[in-house]
């Protein structure tokens, strides 16, 4: 939908939490949920990792190749004035080491995409803050996500009585 929206040359741009010191299984889970669900829309998606991961995603071919100075001159050029996006702080986040690093914590996971008819970008997003706020509860997010989780959200759309009771 959002790609319809964009222009030709357009760039979607989302953010999700993220981490320059550890990547917990949940935080990989839903990172990677979204990011191959982009790779499946778009030709091209950069991510820049931090705290919070910002990431990109264009049909446009320039998107891989924007560099820190790039950056900085069209701020310049554009007259944004911007306190915290300093010249230092975009190399600093730019930096090819926390690309490396941030590939290296995705590997091993499975590919999985999002979708309106199994929004599994949901449940990773509730899993990951649960973990974060309710630790003792990962084993029934995980019980559930190798179980049932595809099961449960194919019977809701399956069959419409057991959309009765939201209706």
């Amino acid at each position: 939908m959002a790609r319809e929206k964009m222009n030709p040359n357009g760039i979607l741009a989302l953010t999700l939490p993220g981490s320059l010191t550890y990547i917990s299984p949940e935080l990989r889970d839903l990172n990677g949920c979204i990011l191959d669900t982009l790779k499946k829309v778009y030709r091209h998606v950069r991510v820049i990792p931090g705290d919070v991961n910002l990431y990109l995603a264009s049909d446009f071919g320039s998107l891989e190749k924007i560099s820190p100075n790039e950056i900085s001159q069209r701020f310049e050029e554009r007259r944004i004035q911007a306190s915290l996006m300093t010249r230092n702080y975009i190399e600093y986040r730019l930096n090819e080491r926390w690309l490396k690093w941030f590939w290296q914590s995705m590997e091993g996971r499975k590919i999985r995409t999002n979708s309106d008819f199994l929004p599994l970008g949901v449940f990773f997003n509730l899993s990951y803050w649960n973990s974060l706020f309710s630790p003792y509860l990962t084993g029934i997010f995980k019980w559930y996500e190798k179980s049932s989780l595809t099961l449960s959200i194919a019977k809701i759309f399956s069959s419409p009585s057991s959309l009765q009771p939201f209706l």
